[in-house]
């Protein structure tokens, strides 16, 4: 395998683990209207690199390539009456945070 071709796949196997969907999430419908959009980071990153080694031709050729990819939840859309971001990670909102989930729970209770 050439150095472009390695590249190529490189590329593709990023481009399928950075969808849309992992970064913002499914909505989630509750029984009064509200709309409640997970949101997360996506990082990536990645390495390819190879050269060609020895004496003669044609001169032997050595790839390597590597990646990493993070995935951080960083809240969530709300979309209702009122429309904020909730943070997961803001100890000032954590109160918020919780009782839109457990007004959501119970939404989900009572259908």
């Amino acid at each position: 395998m050439d150095l472009n071709e390695m590249i190529k796949q490189t590329i593709e196997n990023i481009k399928r683990t950075a969808a849309f969907d992992e970064i913002v999430g499914k909505p989630v419908f509750a029984s009064d209207g509200v709309i409640v959009l997970p949101v997360s980071k996506l990082s990536y990153g990645f390495v390819v690199g190879g050269g060609e080694y020895g004496k003669g031709t044609p001169h032997p050729y050595t790839g390597v390539s590597g990646g990493g990819v993070t995935n951080e939840p960083l809240g969530f859309l709300i979309l209702g009456r009122e429309r904020r971001f909730v943070g997961v990670n803001s100890p000032s909102r954590i109160d918020d945070f919780l009782k839109d989930i457990l007004h959501f729970v119970r939404s989900k209770k009572d259908e």
